[in-house]
């Protein structure tokens, strides 16, 4: 009998510890990709890439202007021209050719490069302010609602992003 107390005992306890120990799990989420959108420095930063983005399209616009006369220019004399005059000019226009690809991945490459550099402190400044909300909330997770791997979200996780927007102090 009281082997089958201390038992009922165990078995009440162990309940109420799980019972206890699930409600203090809080799972939380948020959209970063919102919060970005509304930071400031991400606005300065888009127009940092904008007037990178502009001058190497200045730049190829001209190449580009410049590879089309010389090959029209080729195409239409071409027939009056001395064979070693017609290599010369075919070497210039793929040697144009070649310096507008190149330039065309020197930008992409840079674009990449800068955008990594200008999104950085921004994506750890949502970081800590994620971490922040998570700690004075009590949360166990939050999950950004942006990562492709995130299946499902139960109506019962708490939508933290107006708390991560109100630590950023944005709208």
């Amino acid at each position: 009998m009281l082997k089958r107390t201390v038992i009922s005992l165990l078995v009440l306890l162990s309940f109420a510890v799980m019972a206890q120990s699930e409600s203090a799990l809080k799972f939380g989420h948020y959209n970063s990709h919102e919060i970005l959108l509304q930071m400031s420095e991400t606005e300065s930063a888009q127009k940092q890439l904008s007037a990178l983005s502009s001058s190497y399209d200045k730049e190829l616009s001209k190449m580009s202007q410049d590879y089309d006369a010389k090959v029209e220019d080729f195409v239409k004399y071409s027939k009056d021209m001395d064979e070693e005059i017609k290599k010369s000019r075919q070497h210039e226009i793929v040697s144009l050719e070649e310096r507008i690809v190149a330039l065309k991945e020197t930008a992409n490459a840079t674009l990449r490069k800068k955008q990594e550099e200008l999104l950085l402190p921004i994506k750890e400044k949502l970081q800590n302010a994620v971490k922040q909300i998570g700690e004075e909330h009590h949360f166990m997770y939050l999950f950004d609602t942006n990562i492709p791997s995130l299946g499902y979200i139960s109506p019962e996780s708490e939508d933290v992003t107006p708390l991560i927007k109100s630590k950023l102090d944005l709208k």
